[in-house]
């Protein structure tokens, strides 16, 4: 019977849970003839893992360095447009005076905001909507 404990946080806030194994199930060293790997999980321990398994963990891997890339390379190009977006309007537009407060029709981010913020505000039209043309 496996009972789980709340051991804490991952980060990205998701409850993480320590299984707690039946004392038959623990695997001492690899006796079988199959290649066997041990595999640390921080925070939880180490297991023994078949090759089957370890391949079917490799694709998984890899799959989670081609999001960690895109995400990078959208990082940074997201950076480039919003840079490029914030110059537009500070070299093109005319500045308005700071005791002169008019309604203001498109508001955009600061260079820093985050990419997580920055997901909760670039949705549907984005800051621009599509009515100020018409």
């Amino acid at each position: 019977m496996k009972k789980s404990k709340k051991i804490g946080k991952a980060r990205d806030n998701s409850k993480i849970t320590r299984t707690k194994i039946n004392k038959n199930k623990i695997a001492k060293s690899p006796k079988s003839k199959q290649k066997q790997l041990v595999v640390r999980v921080m925070d939880l321990g180490q297991f023994n893992l078949s090759m089957k398994n370890a391949r079917k963990i490799n694709q998984l891997d890899n799959s989670l360095v081609n999001i960690v890339k895109s995400y990078d390379l959208q990082k940074r190009e997201f950076r480039k447009k919003l840079a490029k977006i914030l110059s537009l309007v500070v070299k093109e537009g005319k500045s308005l005076d700071d005791k002169q407060i008019v309604k203001s029709d498109i508001i955009l981010p600061p260079s820093d905001i985050s990419i997580d913020e920055a997901s909760r505000l670039f949705i549907g039209e984005g800051v621009m909507r599509e009515s100020i043309f018409h």
